[in-house]
């Protein structure tokens, strides 16, 4: 079975979920505990930048699960 492409928005949607299952802490917390930076992490969530490699583990997902999203 091949891998599922994922938009976007999905991966903006995952984010949020894993940072508000970490418990206490911000954005900034699972991105410290994570690897990335606050910045890069608020970044993606707002749609400014695709998510990285690095990010993209974190949630679980490969980068080439990831498709830009058509506006």
């Amino acid at each position: 079975m091949g891998a599922r492409q994922i938009t976007c928005a999905e991966v903006q949607h995952r984010l949020k979920a894993a940072i508000r299952a970490y418990g206490p802490g911000t954005q900034a917390a699972w991105a410290q505990a994570h690897g990335v930076s606050p910045q890069f992490v608020n970044n993606v969530i707002k749609g400014r930048r695709g998510p990285g490699p690095q990010l993209l583990a974190a949630l679980g997902l490969k980068p080439a699960a990831v498709v830009a999203e058509v506006r």
